[in-house]
């Protein structure tokens, strides 16, 4: 089955839900029938670990009003409580946790990693299968962020930095130390108190002990080493194809990020980053041969089978293509999608009993 969660918030009739459709991407209907966020926007991400077997559902509510993350388990009809609970209205459990888009884990579940829009950092907690500390309590800030000068402060569990610093302003909330781009921090647009966000979707490649960021204001795709979070530098873009990178997935030690498509980039819209061979490249664009007329591309998965599917933001919309990103069958591969698409996932049916 294909799970899809909504951006939510845009007018009447947005849902705050996780739709489940079938194989041949039929049906559509809430997985979680009594599931109700808090807030005004909606169930964002959507991951499910581990792979292959039985496992559980972690879902983000992306709300600014309440920030979470849910483990949910398979066959679950409502919302937990929260695995991992950050700003909600003038409480918070960890404040650097605050309008979360993107979460992923290490292979080992030890390990969970959140990308933040509203503090703009990358936070890590101690992932599900934590025997000290508790799952969901913040890991210790990345030792490379503490080598800086000048004994930098940093939100709990700060594992990548902004380079504009933002705090909620709750108790026990410190003001973060600014890291600069060329220290790897992420960017931001906009100046004052609440800077615009910048960092969206991120992923492991852990066979190489790289994380990936996709940092949508400065129009690159960040890297730093797993083991201390030193920044290893942006992916090389010789063609210049990363135009506010957004959805990252990483398969094997293929990173692939969606962009949004411009005369600068040739129409790109899915790009692929082979860390082995260190080579950028374009496998989805805006063109006839492939059939896609997007302006912007949202969630990314594969099919048990290889197929790649990419959902379509404005278009509420979700196009297929086969293993050599040639278009599998009629496109768009799944249309009239009841809000607009933001992450899509398969999961063999058998992995939740269904």
């Amino acid at each position: 089955m294909f799970l899809v969660t909504f951006h939510g918030g845009r007018g009447k009739g947005s849902v705050h839900q996780l739709y489940s459709y079938k194989d041949d991407g039929s049906g559509g209907a809430p997985y979680l029938t009594a599931a109700t966020p808090s807030g005004k926007t909606g169930l964002r991400d959507v991951q499910f670990r581990p792979a292959g077997k039985k496992g559980n559902f972690y879902l983000v509510n992306s709300s600014k009003s309440c920030s979470q993350i849910f483990q949910i388990a398979p066959g679950a009809t409502s919302l937990p409580e929260p695995y991992v609970g950050g700003v909600c209205g003038k409480e918070t459990s960890l404040c650097s946790v605050y309008h979360p888009f993107a979460v992923c884990f290490d292979e080992g579940m030890e390990t969970c990693y959140i990308s933040n829009q509203d503090t703009n950092v990358v936070v890590r907690v101690a992932g599900p299968l934590s025997q000290v500390p508790e799952p969901g309590q913040p890991l210790p800030v990345a030792p490379a962020l503490l080598k800086l000068p000048n004994n930098p402060t940093f939100l709990p569990g700060t594992f990548v930095a902004s380079q504009q610093p933002y705090t909620p302003g709750l108790p026990g909330c410190p003001t973060p130390t600014a890291v600069t781009a060329a220290q790897g921090g992420l960017g931001a647009s906009g100046s004052g108190a609440t800077p615009s966000h910048s960092v969206r979707g991120l992923d492991l490649v852990e066979s190489l002990g790289i994380l990936y960021v996709a940092d949508e204001t400065d129009n690159c795709i960040r890297t730093y080493k797993v083991a201390d979070g030193e920044y290893l530098g942006a992916v090389k873009d010789p063609q210049s194809l990363v135009n506010s990178p957004t959805h990252v997935l990483a398969v094997g030690t293929k990173v692939y990020v969606g962009v949004s498509p411009s005369k600068g980039n040739k129409g790109a819209l899915v790009l692929c980053y082979d860390a082995e061979a260190d080579t950028l490249s374009a496998v989805v664009s805006n063109d006839a041969k492939q059939g896609v007329d997007v302006k912007h591309p949202s969630g990314l998965t594969f099919d048990g089978a290889g197929n790649f599917y990419m959902a379509d933001l404005n278009g509420r919309a979700v196009y297929k293509f086969a293993s050599d990103f040639t278009p599998a069958g009629s496109q768009p591969f799944i249309s009239g999608l009841p809000d607009s698409p933001e992450f899509i996932f398969w999961l063999n049916d058998k992995w939740v009993g269904a």
